[in-house]
């Protein structure tokens, strides 16, 4: 099954991104991960990837100031861009005529590592909770990879805390506006069980807008679910299925201009045999 997958899309594993992706638009999947045409990018790609890194080396204590942080993740994260981003995402504002685009992340970003700071001190001199280490390795950006009914599955996980009850939690960073509703926890929760012999049982969500965490939310999904999840993305891959799905994200979309419903995909789709 695994050599169809990397022949298609040069990967023999899928991550829960590449599921996310094929489910939300397959069509999207198809023009980004199998034929790998030019993206148009957004401002929140960058912007999100340098609060990360802002992050991970405040918590590995290689910067004291959360703004310093920042400013030189911006700069690392911009100069190892190919292209600028063209993509603004969010409403405008007086504030912010022209949306969340290169100024708005300039801007926000450095209050977004502030907050970030503050809640990472607190969580651990106040609620008590602490990164675990893995091979004598904090849990940061943590790489995992398993296996799911025989489809591989490989990820990153941004923190594993341990409370002061000896509960372990998955924490994934998001600068988005929102909770996001997925069961992405979910499967790494059942990474590091595989890996690591971790019984994992709770998620949240880091906001970093807010500069809050969500509510801890037990693991619903099972391990065999989660097999059936992705059996069926791979099975649809192989098989060329790839529905175009119609919604509020085709106007972010960067592959829009290939799509068969607004671009010219139509075409691109019936020249690879699709």
């Amino acid at each position: 099954m695994t050599d169809n997958l990397k022949t298609l899309t040069g990967r023999d594993y899928l991550s829960f991104s590449s599921l996310s992706s094929y489910a939300d638009c397959g069509e999207r999947f198809f023009h980004e991960r199998v034929r790998s045409v030019r993206q148009e990018k957004g401002w929140w790609m960058p912007g999100g990837s340098a609060a990360h890194l802002a992050a991970e080396w405040l918590d590995h204590g290689a910067y004291q100031s959360p703004e310093l942080a920042w400013a030189d993740a911006w700069r690392k994260t911009l100069k190892d861009l190919d292209e600028m981003p063209t993509k603004a995402s969010g409403r405008a504002t007086k504030e912010y005529p022209n949306k969340e685009d290169k100024t708005w992340w300039e801007v926000e970003g450095p209050k977004m590592m502030v907050r970030y700071d503050k809640f990472a001190h607190h969580l651990s001199t106040v609620d008590n909770w602490s990164i675990v280490e893995i091979n004598d390795t904090p849990a940061i950006e943590l790489p995992v990879v398993g296996e799911f009914n025989g489809t591989k599955v490989k990820g990153y996980i941004d923190r594993v805390y341990e409370t002061p009850d000896g509960h372990h939690v998955v924490v994934d960073l998001k600068p988005s506006r929102r909770e996001p509703i997925s069961f992405q926890n979910d499967i790494y929760g059942a990474l590091l069980n595989q890996m690591y012999g971790l019984n994992v049982k709770y998620g949240a969500y880091y906001m970093f807008r807010t500069g809050t965490l969500t509510e801890l939310k037990p693991f619903n999904v099972q391990s065999h679910q989660l097999g059936r999840y992705f059996n069926s993305a791979v099975k649809g891959i192989e098989a060329g299925i790839f529905l175009p799905n119609l919604g509020p994200l085709c106007g972010t979309c960067g592959v829009r201009k290939h799509c068969s419903v607004f671009g010219d995909g139509e075409e691109d789709l019936r020249q690879t045999g699709v």
